[in-house]
């Protein structure tokens, strides 16, 4: 049960300076800053230029009404939110409280990148860019997906810089987006192309999206604490040979529109392409750990999609609610050499479709995808690839996966889940690199769904989370491995993304705005006279505990939280003599 203890603040705000409105458009061309204390929004695209840098302050809340941001490759976007002030990128209709079903209500954000990516362009398709050849040689470009072309080349990204560093992005969250430009065009939560590992991501949120969450072409970019929920798609996608880490995520399917699955309904939970309409190396060499996957248990696809030479090792990890196969390995037939391709097969035009610019020749050094299970990674399996790539070592281009099995799903736990597989009909469950438990005990702590929805005419139907506490618990709250120790992965002990005692969604998604979070309790706070001063008197130590403000007494709408206290074993307190506005205060905890 939710309790709270609320006081009012005690001065009204005197003076305050009246803060500018901005409906940013066009191009960015020199560096710029977008304030935490000025309104924003993006009336149409926003495109910051080869050169220049966008900084977004701390609480910066940009609400608009259609438009969408592109970060071209050459320039930077630095956007610093903490958990006390994230930065929001929103519709103007988000009264910050209410989840709604609905997308589509402004784009998204777009980051272009020159890390090498597995791609050759075929003929006729809109999203195509420059022509490329079939070997991959670092120098291949593609146009973003969702982005019109202008003829300067902007919305490219691809080349031969894995390091490549295009910002910082922490503690955002991004909502209500997404656009369908064309069948095949639309535009994800996140859009990362050609990024490279110095970029820093980490705490991102991504709630209702007309496509796929996050999606990621090529590169080597690496995140932490990433939260995907009510996507209409795929939630977490990746293509074009990305190479990158990511650890402590969270994906809930749902819905975000009345449509069809895939443009409002949620489809594949992870899709992977190794190398999409390319047999170029490189291929998608990735490793996840300690993510937490919520399906829905009425309608969506396969827990993890893998296509097109993929190589993924997914560890310490919960799959939970997947009406589907749990692993779906396919051939998906757009121009991918596919695990039915041998080295050296020529893979001739479709016929007259335009599929293919030419024959050309799978170029694999590697066994077959059906074979890769239970085949240990060996980066040394790669070096005649390498020449073709331009690059001296094989662990600058495959550094993700340092150990194990090229394709893995282990130390994981699956509940209420379809344990089925295919690979070329041979049961995926048989080979070395799987080692998935099924368990009868929830392995998080709460989860709530709402009255099941019928969607798409009747077709669909969803039943909604609507109250989460995706802290491990039962089978969760050990794991039998540790990450590896790489300097990049956490070395914590569980499965799953969430620790038993830390909801790190807490303060600062919409998820937590919007009360879908379970497991706020009274923190025992009590008022010291004068000014605004809240105690707690017995903390728990280790615990987080919220300093929350609203304007209202109930706490119903434009909730802030003020600080992030930890406990320490015996009392902790927030003060703040000199409240220059009238408040509702709060502390929380999870």
């Amino acid at each position: 049960m939710k309790k709270q203890f609320i006081i009012a603040a005690a001065m009204a705000a005197a003076g305050a300076a009246s803060a500018a409105h901005y409906n940013h458009s066009g191009d960015i061309t020199s560096s710029v800053t977008w304030a935490a204390g000025d309104t924003h929004s993006m009336v149409d695209r926003v495109t910051v230029m080869p050169g220049a840098t966008l900084t977004i302050e701390p609480g910066t809340i940009i609400a608009s009404d259609g438009g969408s941001l592109a970060v071209t490759a050459g320039a930077q976007i630095h956007a610093e939110g903490t958990r006390a002030k994230p930065i929001i990128f929103t519709s103007v209709n988000d009264d910050f409280a209410t989840w709604r079903p609905v997308c589509q209500e402004w784009g998204s954000l777009a980051i272009m990148g020159e890390g090498i990516i597995s791609s050759h362009l075929y003929k006729g398709a809109p999203k195509n860019g420059t022509q490329n050849t079939p070997t991959a040689v670092g120098t291949h470009t593609r146009v973003m997906e969702g982005l019109v072309a202008r003829g300067d080349g902007t919305e490219e990204y691809g080349g031969n810089n894995d390091d490549y560093d295009a910002g910082t992005l922490s503690y955002v969250s991004f909502r209500y987006g997404g656009q369908v430009l064309e069948e095949t065009s639309e535009l994800n939560g996140l859009s990362l192309g050609g990024i490279g590992r110095e970029t820093q991501i980490d705490h991102i949120e991504i709630m209702n999206n007309v496509d796929d969450g996050i999606e990621i072409w090529g590169g080597t970019v690496c995140m932490k604490y990433i939260s995907i929920w009510n996507i209409g798609d795929d939630s977490l996608d990746c293509d074009q040979g990305w190479r990158g880490k990511v650890q402590h995520g969270l994906i809930v399917q749902g819905y975000s529109a009345d449509a069809k699955q895939g443009s409002g309904v949620g489809d594949n939970c992870i899709e992977m392409d190794g190398s999409e309409d390319s047999d170029c190396e490189p291929h998608t060499t990735s490793t996840l750990y300690n993510f937490t996957v919520i399906g829905n248990p009425t309608k969506g696809d396969h827990g993890l999609a893998l296509r097109d030479n993929v190589r993924l090792q997914v560890r310490n990890s919960i799959f939970m609610d997947i009406p589907d196969v749990l692993i779906d390995e396919e051939y998906d037939g757009d121009g991918g050499s596919g695990w039915g391709f041998a080295q050296g097969t020529t893979v001739t035009p479709d016929d007259g479709d335009g599929n293919f610019y030419a024959s050309h020749v799978a170029l694999k050094t590697v066994p077959n995808m059906e074979d890769t299970y239970g085949v240990a990674f060996n980066a040394n399996a790669y070096a005649g690839d390498l020449a073709r790539i331009g690059v001296a070592s094989n662990e600058i281009v495959y550094w993700a996966q340092a150990d194990g099995y090229m394709n893995e799903l282990t130390d994981t736990v699956l509940y209420n889940v379809v344990k089925g597989g295919h690979i070329d009909e041979i049961e995926l469950f048989e080979y070395a690199g799987y080692n998935a438990e099924v368990v009868t005990n929830l392995p998080i702590v709460a989860l709530e769904r709402g009255p099941l929805v019928s969607l798409y005419g009747g077709a669909l139907s969803c039943a909604p989370v609507t109250n989460l506490n995706p802290c491990a618990a039962n089978d969760a709250l050990v794991a039998d491995s540790l990450p590896t120790n790489d300097g990049f992965f956490d070395p914590v002990s569980y499965r799953g993304a969430f620790s038993a005692d830390e909801n790190w969604l807490a303060g600062w998604t919409a998820a937590y705005q919007y009360g879908m979070l379970d497991g706020r309790t009274d923190a025992g706070a009590t008022e010291i006279d004068g000014g605004v001063y809240l105690t707690v008197a017995d903390s728990v130590e280790g615990q987080y505990y919220y300093v929350e403000s609203s304007d209202n007494p109930g706490f119903a709408s434009n909730v802030v939280v003020e600080a992030t206290l930890v406990g320490t074993g015996s009392e902790i307190y927030y003060g703040d003599p000199a409240i220059e506005s009238a408040k509702f205060f709060r502390i929380t905890s999870y």
